[in-house]
This record gives C-alpha cells, structure tokens and sequence, in this order.
C-alpha cells in the first residue's frame, strides 16, 4: 500500500468512516477501495486524488469534533458528511 492509500485508510478509521459511506461519498466503488486497502497499485490517480482530497476534510471535522458520526441513520450519513465537506471547504470547521 502506498503512502497516500495508507493515510486515507487511517483517517477513515479515526473518523469512523466505513468503506460503504466512504464510497457513497466519493462516488469510487467500493471494489476499488478495498483493492487499493489491499496494497493494488492505484491506476487512476484523478480517483486518489479525489479520495486524498476528501479524506483529508474528513481528517479536519474529525479533528473539529464532528466525527465519528453519533445517532445518524445509514440512510442520512452521505448527506450528513456532504454538508460537514462543505462546512471544511468553506472554511465554517476547522481543524483545531
């Protein structure tokens, strides 16, 4: 597993952020996620990027206080973590 793959599943993990949602969010299957976990070689890199990109937000509302989610339905969580993206983009949270 490479350096950035590694740092995105770490910070998954302290964001309490699953593989399902993960993909959900970012719009990259979940097949490619767990060969990436796996240590595969990551071909598209516009597609780490793109992960890189959002775990790295994620990292920032974890840090923030507002991960791991608590009392969100499955059913809610993309949209919970699209607003808490958009929150870090705009500069709304920030790490501390």
């Amino acid at each position: 597993m490479s350096d950035a793959t590694k740092h995105i599943f770490e910070i998954l993990d302290r964001a309490g952020i699953g593989m399902l949602a993960f993909a959900q969010l970012t719009g990259i299957s979940r097949e490619s996620l767990y060969r990436w976990k796996k240590g595969n070689v990551v071909t598209d890199k516009l597609r780490l990027n793109l992960a890189s990109t959002y775990a790295r937000h994620l990292d920032t509302a974890a840090a923030a206080g507002h991960l791991p989610l608590q009392g969100v339905s499955p059913k809610e969580r993309t949209r919970v973590l699209r607003e808490l993206i958009a929150k870090v983009r705009k500069g709304d949270i920030k790490s501390t």
